[in-house]
């Protein structure tokens, strides 16, 4: 049976709009990089990554990627399908 991953939330902590990658910190400080094609609209298709900058509080997914930190120490887990929490 397959685990089902658990909803996070966390800020986004840096963002690059040029290439189009960022990174989230969550609460208790673990870190988890994303690329633009993670971010989704809260119901409203027409949302897009101009909705997402510093310090926007987020949920995601975690994705584990420890298969590729084997081949590269610096890479951290993924985060995908990331959504704006509303206020």
């Amino acid at each position: 049976m397959q685990e089902i991953p658990t909803k996070l939330t966390g800020f986004i902590e840096k963002i690059d709009r040029v290439k189009e990658f960022g990174f989230i910190k969550t609460d208790d400080g673990r870190e988890f990089f994303f690329n633009f094609k993670s971010l989704r609209g809260n119901n409203r298709p027409s949302e897009h990554a101009e909705h997402f900058k510093k310090g926007t509080l987020v949920t995601f997914f975690p994705v584990d990627n420890s298969e590729a930190r084997k081949q590269k120490e610096t890479l951290k887990d993924r985060a995908v399908e990331i959504r704006r929490v509303s206020a």
